[in-house]
């Protein structure tokens, strides 16, 4: 046989080009034993042309022949009352306009599987000497394919009874079959069909196939203690052309979530635009207050109400990683005491709590120290002030003036529950001020005379001392001299100051 004369729907050769073929190819004449399931029949008792019997869920044309057949009439069947018969066979080769044509088509959400087609012929004695059977899924029967290896079947030259089966599974919603007679020897030769059966089965649409990984988005947007599981309502909602959903995931003030679909749904008789999607379940996970999963897991049906048993699973993580906001202007604070002895304090690292009015005590050097408020200038998108902690980061001195004022700067760190850390830092500043106007008390050595090049030096001839309600004073000295009017003596004037 032509290696053409099987070739497969969607071919580009046109039908002339089948019908052009000659006898010398060789013949394949399918046997089969009984077919099973009928999809439809024609039987044409009582002269008519409408299917006899047609399976659940199909629905069956009328046989009818091409537009060149003539004599059309109902002579007697093969065991039966009436056949349906016509004449007008082309004399050559296959001809476009002479067939006797039969169809079926599945009703929505069914796919016809066709397994064989098998009827009862009989040509007169100038009838066609070949046949074939093609099929097709468009109405203008192009393109088609010859079915079964029936293409070139040689017809006996008798006026006996034959049925003809052909198998070949056809997977469509709707199949258009001809069957076409040549090589007539005459054109008023006859061709009678009776009993024609398509085999098959009429089966339900398969459901979409799913087969998307879990989806993981994460959050940082929503504290996780807030995050409540969606509710099922139970209703299904349409998938958009290019497969992304638009989704709000946990409840209430759900974030939203572009499901993308495109690449691991698909479905063999709807596209994405005709699916549809609802909410199976939502399942929260155990918060531990800075991180929280939501499982959220979707079905998908088709147009047919065909539900996939296998579920779109998205598994949200909601956390918090949004440090504290700190706004707080410069504290300062200023104090009256003796600054002497007092210095910048030490970090520790440790972190304290805040008090949940945000007031606490600052310290300069241990000694001195202030109360600040941050309830006005602190916040965080998940903990309150009471769940928040402080620690010292730094601490130096600044306009230190012996004894009379130093600034001690404390920059204090925030942090929040999760361990979030503030970028912004508070700063305090506490200035102590010596009050006193009292000055320090001196007391000088007493006057000595010494010889010439003797040391004068204080460690030698007596420093002063000082006291002073602030620390320890500082001493210094000045000495003048005068030579007097004996070039022998001298005396040297020394002044002492605290």
């Amino acid at each position: 046989m032509d290696s053409n004369a099987n070739r497969l729907r969607g071919a580009s050769t046109p039908w002339h080009s089948l019908f052009s073929r000659s006898l010398v190819f060789s013949f394949v004449l399918i046997f089969s034993s009984t077919l099973h399931a009928q999809i439809a029949t024609w039987d044409f008792e009582g002269e008519v042309t409408t299917a006899t019997t047609v399976a659940p869920n199909v629905t069956a044309t009328a046989a009818v022949f091409g537009p060149t057949v003539g004599g059309i009439s109902f002579p007697t069947g093969n065991g039966s009352t009436d056949a349906y018969s016509g004449n007008n066979w082309p004399p050559g080769g296959i001809a476009a306009d002479r067939y006797l044509e039969i169809s079926v088509e599945a009703d929505p959400c069914y796919e016809l599987n066709i397994t064989g087609i098998s009827f009862d012929e009989r040509r007169s004695g100038t009838g066609p000497t070949a046949l074939a059977v093609a099929w097709s899924i468009e109405d203008d029967f192009l393109p088609n394919a010859a079915y079964g290896g029936s293409f070139g079947t040689p017809i006996p030259d008798n006026t006996s009874w034959r049925t003809q089966t052909f198998m070949q599974t056809l997977s469509e919603s709707k199949v258009i079959f001809r069957i076409f007679g040549w090589s007539a020897e005459g054109s008023s030769g006859t061709w009678r069909f009776d009993n024609i059966i398509i085999e098959g089965t009429a089966i339900a649409d398969m459901p979409p196939e799913v087969s998307c990984s879990t989806f993981a988005p994460t959050y940082d947007s929503r504290c996780p203690d807030d995050v409540s599981a969606n509710v099922p309502s139970g209703f299904f909602g349409p998938v958009p052309e290019d497969g992304i959903v638009s989704l709000g995931l946990g409840f209430p003030g759900s974030v939203s979530y572009n499901l993308d679909l495109s690449t691991c749904v698909t479905d063999d008789n709807s596209p994405l635009g005709d699916l549809e999607i609802r909410l199976a379940s939502s399942t929260l996970g155990t918060s531990d207050g800075c991180g929280q999963t939501l499982t959220n897991t979707y079905e998908i049906s088709d147009v047919c109400g065909n539900i996939s048993p296998d579920l779109v699973t998205i598994e949200a993580t909601f956390e918090d990683t949004e440090a504290p906001i700190v706004s707080c202007s410069e504290y300062t604070a200023t104090i009256e005491g003796c600054p002497a002895g007092i210095g910048p304090n030490t970090p520790n690292g440790e972190w304290v709590d805040v008090p949940a009015s945000g007031r606490f005590l600052v310290a300069a050097g241990g000694s001195f120290i202030t109360e600040i408020d941050i309830s006005d200038c602190v916040s965080d998108n998940c903990s309150d002030l009471g769940d928040l902690e402080r620690t010292l980061i730094n601490s130096y001195a600044e306009d230190f003036e012996r004894n009379c004022r130093i600034t001690i700067v404390n920059e204090i760190g925030i942090r929040d529950a999760c361990g979030n850390v503030a970028d912004e830092l508070i700063v305090v500043k506490i200035t102590i001020e010596n009050p006193s106007t009292t000055p320090p008390v001196i007391s000088c050595p007493a006057d000595l005379s010494v010889a010439c090049g003797m040391s004068t030096d204080p460690a030698d001839t007596g420093s002063a001392t000082a006291t002073d309600d602030c620390g320890t004073p500082t001493i210094t000295f000045e000495d003048s001299f005068d030579p007097g009017c004996n070039t022998a003596t001298g005396t040297i004037t020394r002044t002492w100051t605290a």
